[in-house]
């Protein structure tokens, strides 16, 4: 973006939905940690929204995939999402601005964020996406 009036100023007074590119992807909490590792796989992200009932109740990251190999080692095969996700997950408004949502992460030592769109339409940013949004690489979980 070397001709836009775009700068890292101007990048902090945002709206979180103005980096938000697509929906979160999701996933139920009772598949299979394989399962769910290549869905992350397949789709190149850093983590997926666990959701039941129509509601976000967790978030599955590659750390949570991570500490199971190290501590599961090869009998990771039993465990399903719900086992090692981290429940609950920390929202922001889709009016918020960027800097608010960082702000959010940074305070509750967290990488992902959802950015709450509507009544069941929502995405989810991390810090590495709002990090490299003005390089035009914005990932979403």
């Amino acid at each position: 973006m070397p001709d836009s009036n775009f700068n890292e100023e101007s990048f902090f007074f945002l709206h979180t939905a103005s980096v938000c590119r697509s929906p979160a992807v999701t996933c139920a909490p009772d598949i299979s940690v394989i399962a769910a590792a290549r869905i992350m796989c397949d789709q190149n992200l850093a983590g997926l929204v666990v959701i039941a009932e129509g509601a976000p109740i967790g978030i599955l990251s590659v750390r949570d995939l991570r500490d199971l190999i190290a501590t599961a080692g090869e009998s990771i095969a039993g465990y399903k999402v719900c086992d090692i996700m981290h429940v609950g997950v920390i929202t922001v408004s889709h009016q918020a601005y960027v800097f608010e949502a960082i702000f959010k992460m940074a305070k509750n030592n967290i990488h992902h964020l959802a950015v709450l769109m509507m009544i069941k339409n929502w995405s989810a940013l991390s810090m590495p996406s709002i990090c490299s949004a003005n390089r035009l690489a914005v990932r979403f979980i």
